[in-house]
């Protein structure tokens, strides 16, 4: 079967050169032919490929409003449909679309806004391929009674897991120098809440801990902890004074363990925004048993954002507890069959649909680990093959070919 792609630089997208990369990973080159918008055939069969770094429905051009007037849209939009493609697939020519994310999972209504610019632009829903990060597509593409073909995708679980397995070899070690480990980079309200959180309860000393944006907080307002916490203004108030206050006088804003580099003009330190990549340098995981890890979503409807965050604790022998919308756990488990250690953690917090019950759920495990720290120890010495097991997992994630099949299934649906 050939694959008729049509991938014009100019109107096809931000991310145009991640769309060859991937055909190319994925197909023969004998199986392909590249097109741009002059197609003139009408008897092929053509998929329309159009590639985003963001959030394909917020880079929209044009969404109808008719149902909902708040959709997320970017007037500087990269998603365009030229009109002369749109023409071409209302004159005969048999177009397929399809519209990828392979870094983020997109708006929570991600389904409902690509099925309804389909019947905005009188294209068949069952021509459009949509495929970003986010583990409930299928679910919510249900719920909306739609037509469109949906795929979560893994390629870029697939890309750090074949980066730390072919640049790293650290071996298991059992004796390490704090319990926690929580790394906080762009500032949400999960990340400001756990932060908060470790000196609020005087545990700054068992986590080795960073908030490295924390230029952004905002000193006037404690808005962002009604994500976190209940309604009580009290609460909120008492807890971005602790913020306030340990911002103010630099308490763990960086990992105590990674070397930062110098600026050579300013004097002043760099941090580095890829968390993965300190990782592979520096193994700033060998040095705590158990990894909080603040996801980059935490309060989303109909979403589970699987990212890099998740899936390198378990490469680098440490027991993670996920601060992330409801379920993202209970998926890993049933995506992969990772061991979550049950026995010594209790995940129970992930199936808590209320997000702040939820975050008052996880900060009470917290304390109770804090009190069986010797009992972690032993579990670590007396474990290490559920843990090489873990890792065993996360390495072979970059063999699967899912996304490889769901790619060559892209084809025009009568």
């Amino acid at each position: 079967m050939k694959y008729n792609f049509i991938i014009d630089e100019k109107v096809s997208g931000e991310a145009w050169e991640d769309s060859l990369e991937l055909i190319d990973s994925f197909f023969d080159k004998e199986e392909i032919q590249i097109h741009d918008c002059n197609i003139t055939n009408k008897e092929l069969s053509y998929i329309f490929v159009i590639g985003v770094r963001g959030y394909p429905s917020h880079c929209l051009n044009s969404v109808t409003k008719q149902k909902n007037s708040d959709w997320p849209t970017n007037k500087n939009g990269q998603i365009e449909i030229p009109k002369s493609i749109i023409d071409k697939y209302h004159s005969g020519f048999k177009i397929s679309f399809f519209i990828f994310s392979t870094d983020e999972c997109d708006n929570p209504d991600t389904v409902e806004i690509f099925s309804d610019y389909m019947d905005y632009l009188n294209i068949n829903q069952k021509h459009l391929y949509l495929s970003t990060g986010n583990e409930l597509l299928s679910k919510n593409k249900k719920e909306y009674n739609s037509e469109i073909n949906v795929n979560t995708n893994k390629i870029l679980l697939s890309k750090i897991s074949n980066v730390i397995d072919s640049s790293t070899d650290y071996t298991f070690t059992d004796s390490r120098d704090k319990l926690f480990q929580c790394y906080n980079n762009m500032l949400k309200s999960h990340r400001l809440g756990i932060y908060t959180f470790f000196n609020k309860e005087n545990l700054i000393d068992t986590v080795d801990l960073s908030l490295l944006e924390h230029q952004s907080f905002d000193w006037n307002n404690d808005y962002m902890f009604l994500d976190v916490l209940d309604n009580k203004f009290e609460t909120t108030k008492e807890w971005h004074e602790i913020a306030s206050k340990s911002i103010k006088n630099k308490i763990s804003l960086k990992s105590e363990f990674e070397i930062h580099n110098t600026n050579n003009k300013t004097g002043k330190q760099t941090y580095s925004t890829a968390l993965h990549e300190v990782a592979m340098e520096q193994n700033l995981f060998k040095h705590t048993y158990i990894n909080i890890v603040t996801e980059s979503k935490w309060n989303e409807k109909n979403t589970i954002h699987i990212t890099e965050k998740s899936i390198v604790p378990f490469f680098f022998h440490q027991i993670p507890i996920i601060i992330a919308p409801p379920n993202h756990i209970q998926t890993m488990k049933n995506i992969w069959g990772l061991d979550f250690f049950d026995d010594i953690i209790n995940h129970d917090y992930d199936s808590i649909e209320n997000h702040q019950l939820r975050f008052k759920a996880i900060t009470e495990e917290i304390l109770r680990l804090t009190e069986i720290e010797n009992k972690i120890i032993d579990f670590f010495k007396n474990n290490k093959d559920r843990f090489e097991k873990n890792k065993k997992i996360i390495a072979n994630i970059k063999n699967s070919n899912k996304d490889k099949i769901f790619w060559k299934s892209l084809t025009h649906i009568e």
